[in-house]
């Protein structure tokens, strides 16, 4: 069935959360403890996290969080672009978006000093073990002045903590400069190259596909993009791993579940990207979405970001209605979701006005939501 765009942004940003929820609470378990508690066709339903008891919802960790907040440095940049002329997606004010996040980590609810829609919602003050990286990198800048920013993080840090945000970059109107934002927007929390280069990557995949390239064309169109037509050495990890996972996805003569423990944990950005982008090669139709995820979080390592990574490329290939209602329907947060997707597609891809009908100002209640600084 073939989905609008409308449908593919909703699916993008709800499939991230449905993958994220679903590896939260097996994050640092081994593949081995996984299969002794869930079968060896892993994790297909919502297990209750540590400090829940209950398993009737999806609770979300830092990688849906910071997607929200990657989706909100956007759309203020564009209510900067449109009301002033200057803004576009600039690194600070995506620095800035990460900082509020940040707040929500380490302040109580309400954060008084922030403003905008998102500071706003209770739910995402929870602290779900969010990345020491990225923690150490936004507090350099928690107390700065905006026009000072500093958007190079002090680090080596090729962590994937920048890789799971990003997919936001790929549903612009133009993938290409979106892809650059993220290869740019990585730096302010991971220094290495390959970490910039995989959040690119990541963004070309769910560009392509929101384009309507198969999922199969959008990883190997992802790594044409950062590898370019004479190679690029930043490039390398991440281009490897991914001819690993399409590699491994034509192989028919191991499990899914091999084949993903042999690229690695997920810990850092290229093995992340790689283990989602194998997931859903591996079970690439609209009837096997819940396959994919499964096979994209019941791995020892890094559950939750690559589950994240894999629903949103997922979402964005299929539409939100290849979703299980049964599970989305019980995700943390669902409305700010549904409302960030929306708000997102209506400005982006729907050619809304944000100024006044006079053209002097940006409207007043988008402007309370999404202000443009």
């Amino acid at each position: 069935m073939s989905s609008s765009v409308a449908d593919r942004v909703q699916g993008c940003f709800i499939g991230g959360a449905l993958g994220d929820a679903l590896g939260a609470p097996i994050e640092f378990m081994s593949r081995n403890d996984i299969v002794r508690e869930f079968g060896e066709s892993g994790v297909r339903s919502f297990a209750p996290q540590d400090d829940e008891e209950s398993q009737s919802i999806g609770w979300v960790t830092d990688d849906t969080q910071m997607t929200l907040f990657t989706a909100e440095g956007l759309l203020r940049a564009m209510t900067r672009r449109q009301s002033r002329g200057i803004g576009g997606g600039s690194s600070v004010l995506l620095a800035h978006a990460y900082v509020r996040w940040y707040a929500t980590q380490t302040q109580p609810f309400p954060a008084e000093t922030m403003d905008g829609f998102l500071v706003q919602q209770p739910w995402l003050f929870s602290q779900r073990a969010p990345g020491r990286t990225v923690m150490a990198a936004l507090a350099a800048n928690a107390d700065v002045e905006f026009p000072r920013y500093k958007l190079g993080a002090d680090n080596n840090s090729k962590g994937c903590g920048s890789v799971m945000r990003s997919a936001p970059f790929g549903l612009l109107a133009d993938w290409k400069a979106g892809a650059m934002d993220a290869m740019d927007a990585s730096f302010i929390t991971h220094g290495h190259r390959t970490a910039s280069m995989s959040s690119a990557a990541f963004a070309a995949m769910i560009g392509l596909v929101v384009e309507g390239e198969s999922i199969h064309g959008a990883v190997t169109g992802a790594r044409s993009f950062i590898n370019g037509p004479y190679g690029n050495r930043s490039a390398q990890e991440t281009v490897a791993a991914l001819d690993m996972a399409i590699a491994l996805s034509d192989t028919a003569d191991i499990s899914s579940a091999e084949a993903v423990e042999s690229i690695g944990e997920g810990w850092v950005a290229e093995e992340a990207l790689a283990i989602a982008a194998y997931s859903a090669l591996a079970y690439p139709r609209e009837d096997q979405v819940l396959d994919a995820l499964s096979c994209a979080v019941s791995h020892s390592g890094d559950s939750d970001s690559t589950g994240s990574i894999c629903g949103n490329l997922l979402g964005a290939a299929h539409g939100v209605e290849s979703l299980p209602r049964t599970l989305t329907d019980r995700l943390e947060g669902l409305e700010t979701i549904q409302t960030v997707a929306d708000d997102f597609y209506r400005v982006v891809h729907g050619g809304e006005d944000l100024l006044e009908a006079d053209g002097y100002g940006v409207k007043e209640d988008w402007w309370r939501k999404y202000p443009g600084w």
